[in-house]
């Protein structure tokens, strides 16, 4: 039974480790902006082009009525 537990206990501590360890990149990037410079290419062969800038606060609004607790 203590050989159970103990696989049991190697199993979680790993996958524990290995999602923290995949998470890491994740916290490497700036989470507020996204980079679609590469798209602006397109913008010469384009009919309208849209420039949209949203800050923190609006994301922040949209995230409070997007919340499934309310």
């Amino acid at each position: 039974m203590k050989t159970v537990i103990n696989k049991l206990l190697r199993a979680i501590a790993l996958y524990s480790a290995l999602s923290v360890l995949a998470a890491v990149p994740a916290f490497a990037q700036d989470p507020a902006k996204i980079d679609l410079s590469h798209l602006d290419r397109f913008a010469d062969r384009a009919d309208k082009v849209i420039d949209v800038t949203v800050d923190g606060q609006l994301l922040r609004l949209a995230a409070s009525i997007l919340n499934e607790k309310r």
